[in-house]
């Protein structure tokens, strides 16, 4: 896999752009409410995942090859969520 050499400092990758979205009070605290209403499901999910990493065939192989990539995506997406959660609180 390659990596990109960026030619200065302020030059970000896309992902890394600061972007300005306009919300209302009610639509902030909404997302806020929601991203904490379902921090228990992400966590779930990953935990689902990490156990379904560990099944085995009865030759040996995993069962479930994409598991283990998948429970860390969930357990990044609940950081990433809590973090907007903090976010959002101090608008």
């Amino acid at each position: 896999m390659k990596r990109k050499v960026y030619l200065s400092k302020e030059e970000k990758p896309w992902e890394q752009r600061p972007a300005a979205i306009i919300l209302t009070n009610e639509q902030i605290n909404w997302l806020s409410v929601y991203l904490t209403a379902t921090h228990q499901h992400r966590l779930s999910e990953a935990e689902a995942c990490q156990q379904l990493a560990q099944e085995t065939n009865t030759d040996g192989s995993l069962k479930y090859p994409a598991a283990r990539n998948n429970a860390i995506w969930w357990e990044e997406a609940d950081v990433r969520a809590m973090a907007l959660v903090k976010a959002l609180d101090q608008v």
